[in-house]
């Protein structure tokens, strides 16, 4: 979970998500091409229909992250 909301913090802070009623939302989609892993969230996010909540990104996007940060590790 921390690794997830500490990307999700990062992409806010950057202007690619903002926070509405406690659900995440897409304001810029466009990322560098080098960040595969902001990519991936962005992704993730832009594809929903529906907004959904800091809770629920973090509990979705978790394992994924952990699996790609270590990859970019490596």
């Amino acid at each position: 979970c921390g690794l997830a909301g500490a990307q999700l913090a990062d992409l806010v802070i950057a202007g690619h998500l903002t926070t509405s009623n406690g659900r995440i939302l897409l304001t810029d989609a466009e990322v560098p091409r080098a960040d595969t892993i902001a990519g991936y969230v962005l992704t993730a996010i832009g594809e929903q229909k529906a907004s959904h909540t800091v809770r629920t990104w973090t509990g979705h996007l978790g394992e994924a992250l952990f699996e790609l940060v270590g990859r970019e590790l490596v």
